[in-house]
């Protein structure tokens, strides 16, 4: 079964390679370099508990992203901006917004003397709570392996620490094995603009459907839309200049 398993999962990354094309193997020096702070990290703590928060929340989308596809490393300063809500196939985006994520790419690492990509990402949880959650990941370069080497979250009002971001030992990781397919090109028209995406199916956890709309035009994961089950990130803008969105240790 976990042969099956890693056959999926490495046929998935060149379907996924083949659409981007070759990222490059020339990159620049200037973001090589150790970031400064004081800051003293905490011990890593559990991420099963609080299913339903919004720290919860906001770690399972931005996995789904990282998992499902692939970081362009091309455009340094690449960002995109997305919305959750209701979606389904038919009626896409519908309903109140849940959440709002900013994903950037920073550019090059060296991490343990490995090469590796710099990726943070804010998202803004709305409700009751209303919570800003800032993530900073340490990537490998190898882009068979998407889960972060180091990542680290700093909540409104609490201190940076360390997180994982591995699937919950109670059960198969089903976006990791999921072999999607692509239907095809589509030309997916948001309110912002139009956008040839490719069209790919797949199953996520407890079989929700997947619907996953990736444009080489979005940087830094391409993703246009993910609709997962009856929920969907949206894009709502991207751009090419974005800075640092938080201040971490070496």
């Amino acid at each position: 079964m976990w042969l099956a398993a890693i056959i999926s999962l490495v046929l998935s990354s060149v379907a996924f390679g083949q659409m981007y094309g070759d990222p490059g193997l020339v990159r620049p020096d200037t973001s090589k370099k150790d970031t400064t702070a004081a800051t003293v990290l905490e011990e890593p703590v559990p991420t099963t508990a609080g299913e339903h928060s919004p720290f919860e929340l906001a770690r399972r989308w931005i996995r789904r992203v990282m998992v499902r596809s692939v970081l362009n490393t091309n455009h340094i300063g690449g960002f995109a901006e997305y919305q959750l809500t209701e979606w389904s196939p038919a009626a896409g985006s519908m309903g109140p917004i849940r959440l709002n994520m900013k994903i950037v790419y920073l550019g090059s690492v060296v991490f343990t003397g490995q090469d590796a990509e710099w990726v943070q990402a804010v998202v803004r949880v709305l409700g009751e709570s209303d919570r800003q959650i800032t993530f900073d990941f340490v990537l490998p370069s190898d882009k068979q392996h998407r889960l972060p080497l180091r990542a680290l979250v700093k909540e409104e009002g609490e201190p940076l620490r360390e997180i994982s971001f591995a699937a919950s030992s109670s059960g198969l990781d089903y976006d990791a094995i999921d072999s999607p397919r692509d239907s095809g090109e589509e030309l997916v028209e948001l309110s912002h603009g139009k956008y040839l995406c490719h069209h790919f199916r797949g199953s996520g956890e407890n079989g929700e459907p997947v619907d996953l709309f990736l444009s080489s035009e979005v940087k830094p994961y391409g993703v246009v839309v993910m609709g997962y089950g009856d929920e969907g990130l949206t894009l709502v803008r991207k751009g090419a200049d974005a800075t640092p969105l938080l201040e971490v240790p070496p």
